[in-house]
């Protein structure tokens, strides 16, 4: 019990290291700083996430077993020095000024994934999501450059290129694009087998070879649902079936 109230305590002392801070306005104390920003996904070590998967052939029916369990979590964080040096955070440093936060990003228990961090403070335009390596194990790769993922905020019509690596390669990038800031989702109600409604949902499109993907992201909970198209038929959705923050609070 120990053990599990100090992981517990760990995790929301992390939590509270990796809130954006505010930069440093110009002029006199009267010129307020733009506010930095929460990310489209909470993020604290040990938050969690249950999705329900469907799968499709290329008729449009459902591949058995018709629906399957898939599991998102952050199970690990480092601070970021400079941009090339990853350190795992721990008790010992993580009142630590890092320039920047990094979470492990992982699905299914691979223990294998890639490495986010928020830019909440970059100028407006920039902000959003980014992915700044991978990991495997215990080994870890930064990238050359940071990558946008997910912009936020970001308008209606924002488009942007993300490709999986920084070789310079353009034949492997997709074309990013918020189709809305304000979609409505919905989901069935697990409690009430009624629908239930996430209101102002991000919807991002991710745009590849041969491929569609919708993606509905609400701040407070992250992605909430998932459609995949191959032309014009559906192929692969999975919805939100539970979420479950590892120090009881998302990040500010």
């Amino acid at each position: 019990m120990k053990t599990v109230l100090a992981i517990l305590s760990l995790a929301g002392l992390l939590l509270l290291a990796s809130c954006g801070a505010y930069p440093t306005a110009s002029g006199t104390p009267q010129n307020p700083p733009f506010p930095a920003t929460q990310s489209i996904l909470p993020l604290a070590i040990g938050n969690s996430w249950s999705y329900s998967l469907t799968a499709y052939d290329s008729l449009g029916n459902r591949i058995a077993p018709s629906r399957a369990d898939l599991e998102l979590t952050l199970p690990g964080g480092y601070g970021l020095i400079g941009d090339t040096q990853l350190v795992t955070l721990s008790w010992q440093n993580y009142n630590q000024n890092f320039a920047a936060y990094v979470y492990k990003y992982e699905w299914d228990s691979r223990d294998s994934g890639a490495l986010v961090v928020h830019r909440g403070d970059y100028p407006q335009g920039s902000r959003g999501l980014y992915v700044v390596g991978w990991y495997r194990g215990t080994a870890t790769h930064l990238l050359a450059a940071e990558k946008l993922w997910l912009a936020y905020p970001a308008d209606s019509g924002s488009t942007w290129a993300y490709a999986p690596d920084s070789s310079g390669d353009t034949a492997s990038a997709v074309i990013m694009e918020v189709i809305s800031t304000h979609a409505s989702f919905f989901a069935p109600d697990a409690q009430s087998m009624a629908a239930g409604r996430f209101i102002d949902c991000y919807l991002y499109k991710e745009t590849g070879a041969g491929y569609k993907s919708y993606y509905y992201y609400t701040p407070d909970i992250g992605c909430v649902g998932y459609c995949r198209y191959t032309g014009d038929k559906l192929r692969e959705t999975y919805i939100l079936t539970g979420f479950a923050q590892g120090s009881g609070r998302s990040q500010r």
